[in-house]
């Protein structure tokens, strides 16, 4: 299964994303005007891709105005979203958005995200991979480490899928800790969102061979511009638990509440740091609770390549019988690439 999942995601994020028609003008605050194909706006940086000089990473700042007759999809920072074409405007520092309600005069520096609207699987597909590995001589160690994630969004909808894979192996014993993920979120007025997710985990240092977990609520982005994100999440969810060295699984009702939290500067190096926590108080298990932490670090080398630092910790008060630790916790660091459209 874990195999399919790493192949799946090589395959997304290896496959092409075929270019379209370079007819938009760009015109920057020192004048120049670049013709080229608006690609989408995402954590201050546009990305354009022109003939001549390939794909461009422009800081929002620098950008007087945009001309596109592509339907794009524009999210504010308040949370309100328009689709139209954008069209001249009048004065630079603002975005003309012909919609169907009529013509909407935004102001650039309120705007959080641009993003074409595409009909075809591919277009509008973002995501990211990497890879690490380490070797300790003294100890016998062997670790290696595999993350990867794809995401696209519509007008009304974020799908994602994500992985994240470290398996460690020494001359007796040989542990695996995995994340597979699928979440489908309902973008709501005035930043409300309702998600739902399913995911697979295996967690050997546990006790959890196999973990199902089914799970849906609501939530809202609290913060949304060019520097930093913010957003919490409650719900409920069903899990499906299979134990080390038993036959018997379990199934359990768990409340959870989640807060992430992502903070990224646009010029060089590009930087990025997101910050995630899941606490997930049992329903149905009295006194049990569980909680996850991940963060990552990614720091830009060259050319959408990355290095990243990433935390993890996991803790669970009743692991099951098997379990070698309460708390499971790492440090991992690798080499990424990072894709848009």
């Amino acid at each position: 299964m874990i195999c399919l999942a790493v192949a799946l995601l090589a395959w997304v994020t290896a496959s092409p994303v075929w270019a379209g028609e370079k007819t938009d003008t760009l015109v920057m605050q020192n004048g120049n005007e670049i013709t080229g194909e608006v690609k989408g706006l995402d954590q201050g940086q546009l990305t354009y891709s022109t003939d001549d000089l390939g794909i461009l990473s422009v800081n929002w700042d620098s950008v007087a105005s945009i001309v596109s007759k592509k339907t794009v999809l524009v999210e504010m920072e308040d949370g309100t979203r328009y689709v139209g074409v954008m069209e001249k405007p009048d004065e630079p520092g603002r975005v003309a958005l012909r919609t169907d309600d009529g013509l909407e005069n935004l102001a650039m520096d309120r705007i959080y995200r641009i993003n074409p609207i595409k009909k075809t699987f591919w277009g509008g597909l973002k995501g990211s991979f990497s890879l690490g590995a380490s070797f300790t001589r003294s100890s016998d160690v062997l670790q290696f480490s595999a993350s990867g994630e794809a995401s696209k969004q519509t007008r009304k909808t974020i799908n994602s899928l994500n992985l994240n894979l470290i398996t460690t192996k020494q001359t007796d014993q040989s542990t695996e800790n995995i994340t597979l993920g699928y979440a489908h979120v309902r973008l709501l007025r005035h930043r409300w969102v309702v998600p739902a997710l399913a995911a697979y985990e295996r967690n050997q240092s546990l006790g959890i061979q196999n973990r199902f977990i089914v799970a849906a609520g609501g939530g809202r982005w609290l913060i949304e511009s060019n520097r930093q994100t913010l957003a919490a999440f409650a719900g409920l969810d069903l899990n499906l638990e299979d134990t080390t060295g038993t036959d018997a699984g379990q199934t359990s009702v768990e409340a959870f509440v989640a807060v992430r939290y992502s903070r990224f500067r646009y010029h060089h190096p590009k930087q990025n740091l997101s910050v995630s926590f899941f606490a997930y108080p049992s329903l149905t298990e009295s006194g049990r609770f569980r909680a996850q932490l991940n963060s990552h670090w990614r720091q830009e080398i060259v050319n959408d390549f990355f290095l990243e630092l990433s935390v993890f910790a996991n803790y669970d008060n009743q692991p099951p019988e098997g379990a070698l630790l309460t708390t499971d916790y790492g440090l991992v660091t690798s080499i990424g690439y990072s894709f848009s459209p």
